[in-house]
């Protein structure tokens, strides 16, 4: 099992404000690592193998990511962010509907990702995928129970709605045969 490293720094994931050639190196950087995860197993993608891939150089790499966990993390946490927002906003507020929503984009997220992986990438990077996805779950649902509660403790509730959500979610993208009716 991959060891998480808790230092990785968060990243942005809304563009708005943020220098066009920051935006086209961590492009490069991205769409050179998707073209490795095709072929390799993440244990055996090194620094090297991205940053010739993006025709960039080292120092390039670490001036936006601290090393490959971080950049997986945050290309999950941005392809899960994208797919949030297509098909909820933060300011569509709670309600049963908009919950079986984040449900069923939490499970869909999961199952595309067991998917698209080979069993050793499964084995080795699904809990920094269910991390980023919880941590995009829980920024969603602070949000939610920002607007809806006046409770000084936001983020005890929204980390256990979250955890809930992102379990379920866990549960059902495992069990393909299961139908989620919620």
């Amino acid at each position: 099992m991959v060891m998480i490293k808790e230092n990785t720094v968060r990243h942005v994931l809304d563009d708005d404000g943020i220098d066009p050639r920051i935006l086209r190196t961590r492009k490069l950087i991205t769409d050179g690592f998707h073209e490795l995860l095709v072929g390799k197993d993440f244990q055996s993608i090194s620094v090297r193998d991205i940053t010739d891939r993006a025709t960039i150089n080292r120092a390039t790499f670490y001036a936006h990511f601290v090393d490959k966990y971080d950049l997986f993390g945050y290309v999950i946490a941005r392809s899960f962010h994208e797919l949030l927002r297509s098909r909820l906003t933060y300011s569509c507020g709670f309600s049963i509907s908009n919950l079986r929503l984040l449900l069923l984009a939490v499970r869909d997220y999961l199952s595309g990702h067991l998917a698209h992986c080979t069993l050793g990438n499964q084995q080795n990077i699904h809990s920094l995928v269910i991390r980023q996805v919880h941590a995009q779950v829980h920024d969603f649902v602070l949000h939610w129970t920002a607007l809806i509660t006046e409770t000084k403790n936001l983020d005890a509730a929204a980390a256990l709605i979250s955890w809930a959500v992102t379990g379920v979610g866990i549960h059902y993208s495992e069990n393909q045969e299961l139908e989620m009716d919620v």
